[in-house]
């Protein structure tokens, strides 16, 4: 019991950024993309690595990876830290 509680501790030690402060950030991270390259949920021609565009929401230390919302899209993911440039630390307004 005690070791699944420590696995449990150590996973969901989640720390969420304060949302008037956020930080920007260039993530990258594998995606499916068409013939032309354009990022794609259709018909998938390869598979590519993309630098896009982020704001970092969360970071859970323990696992070394910050949760990220796409500027562009809008869709969150979790990224390793080694995958994430940090830009400017902002006031959101």
């Amino acid at each position: 019991r005690t070791a699944g509680r420590n696995f449990k501790e150590r996973h969901m030690n989640i720390k969420y950024t304060n949302p008037a402060y956020q930080h920007r950030c260039y993530y990258k991270q594998e995606f499916a993309v068409d013939v032309v390259g354009r990022v794609s949920n259709g018909e998938v021609h390869s598979h590519d690595t993309i630098a896009r565009r982020g704001i970092i929401i969360a970071k859970n230390p323990h696992l070394k990876m910050y949760r990220v919302r796409d500027v562009e899209k809008g869709w969150e993911a979790w990224i390793p830290f080694d995958d994430v440039s940090l830009g400017e630390k902002y006031k959101n307004e």
